[in-house]
């Protein structure tokens, strides 16, 4: 595995303090990416159910060069504190989330409808079906377009043989 792949302290201590920086964060409807490192993010999600769905999903297209690269999985307990006025604590709560590793790609604004389908095809000839393929959920990876987005609202009806 690449090393840009591999979980790390480094990771953890770059994830953390990005987590509060809502502008690079990109946000879907099961997990969020934090980017943290130039070739690297994080895929997190609320549990490990839909993370090991997705990770299984895009492994199985990134074999075939239908989406990025997948190192290793993580979970994390993050800590938070809501206020209320004058600065009183409100809340304290620990969530843990659930996530793996992946390569950074660059996500188009445009792609064409001839490109999206035959990313369908290819997909689907693998055995996943795409229900969700839009440019938000797709990137440029060496010049080839790939899926980004393996979660169960994407491929819920995704199988692998």
């Amino acid at each position: 595995m690449k090393s840009y792949l591999k979980w790390s302290k480094r990771k953890e201590h770059i994830f953390r303090r990005n987590i509060t920086d809502k502008k690079n964060i990109k946000y879907g409807v099961a997990c969020f990416f934090v980017p943290v490192t130039e070739r690297s993010g994080l895929k997190m999600y609320g549990n490990a159910g839909d993370r090991n769905y997705a990770y299984r999903l895009q492994t199985r297209a990134a074999k075939h060069d239908l989406a990025p690269e997948v190192g290793e999985k993580f979970k994390l307990k993050i800590f938070g504190v809501s206020y209320v006025s004058c600065g009183a604590i409100k809340d304290l709560w620990v969530n843990t989330v659930y996530g793996y590793v992946t390569e950074k790609v660059r996500v188009p604004k445009i792609v064409g409808y001839r490109r999206e389908e035959e990313l369908a095809d290819a997909l689907e000839a693998v055995g996943l079906e795409a229900g969700d393929l839009r440019p938000d959920n797709m990137g440029i990876k060496k010049g080839r377009l790939v899926c980004i987005d393996f979660d169960e609202c994407s491929m819920g009806s995704s199988f692998i043989r």
